[in-house]
């Protein structure tokens, strides 16, 4: 179950890293940065919630991986 949950924690690292220098791209250049017809937002705040999200993930990842890595 730890490993699951640091994978998903990783990933969720990576999912906000990508979405903040999307809608900081969106933000600098006007681009229309996204997928299926939706962009990301354009808005600084936004994209500075997304890093202190990724943030947040990172060390949760940060303590899960190093929890795994000493039961093995």
């Amino acid at each position: 179950m730890k490993k699951f949950l640091a994978i998903a924690a990783n990933l969720g690292v990576v999912a906000f890293i990508g979405a903040a220098i999307g809608t900081f791209l969106n933000y600098l250049f006007g681009l229309r940065i996204g997928f299926n017809g939706e962009k990301l937002p354009d808005d600084p705040v936004i994209g500075a919630v997304f890093v202190v999200m990724a943030a947040l993930f990172g060390v949760g990842a940060f303590f899960l991986n190093r929890s795994v890595g000493a039961s093995q």
